[in-house]
């Protein structure tokens, strides 16, 4: 009920860029398989929720990970096999778009590879990512549009989203509030919702 209800609350406090749905769709329609690789700490219900609130539907994706369905969680590379067994493809048959230097670019351990979003980076090791396509989402349509000869098969190719690409990631913003919860010296049960959403704002 909690996921179904107060939990939209934070979508005031969660930006997306719509050219994130525009792409998406556009990959769709050259027949791409799209899937939703978020770490799956969530129930099926929340992720759902989140995707709506970056403009999209459940039904864009042939794939969305969440604690329902998979074993392991970023930066894991089980993670990313465990996906790979479950569309039944090869890791060179799809690409990962991510803004996690470590924990999307765990794809490229098994051979995936990948693409990093860089108007959001998360790159908390510092790592040299100049080797490794990035950009923004000008740079990553175009870097799509090569797709055609890189992965001919459009059928058996997949290209693998996490919802910080989407979206704001909410543990991010989770992880703002317990600091400014921590900061304040109270205890994390006695704040209401709209207090945290004010907290968090407050914090961006």
């Amino acid at each position: 009920d909690f996921y179904a209800n107060e939990f939209n609350r934070a979508q005031s406090i969660c930006g997306h860029d719509p050219r994130t749905a525009e792409i998406v769709h556009s990959l769709q329609k050259r027949g791409y398989r799209v899937v939703l690789a978020t770490n799956p700490i969530f129930p099926r219900i929340a992720t759902e929720n989140r995707i709506r609130w970056a403009g999209l539907e459940p039904d864009d994706f042939a794939l969305i990970t969440t604690y329902e369905n998979s074993t392991y969680c970023k930066p894991n590379p089980a993670y990313y096999r465990e996906i790979l067994e479950k569309l039944g493809r090869k890791a060179e048959e799809c690409l990962m778009v991510g803004n996690d230097v470590v924990e999307d670019g765990a794809a490229q351990r098994l051979g995936i590879p990948v693409f990093f979003l860089t108007p959001c980076l998360i790159n908390t090791q510092g790592k040299d990512i100049s080797a490794i396509p990035h950009g923004g989402f000008d740079e990553l349509a175009a870097y799509l549009g090569q797709l055609n000869w890189q992965l001919p098969q459009l059928s058996a190719a997949a290209v693998i989203f996490p919802y910080r690409s989407l979206s704001i990631s909410l543990a991010v913003l989770l992880q703002r509030l317990l600091d400014a919860v921590q900061e304040e010296g109270i205890l994390l049960d006695a704040v209401p919702l709209e207090v945290c959403l004010e907290l968090l704002r407050s914090e961006e």
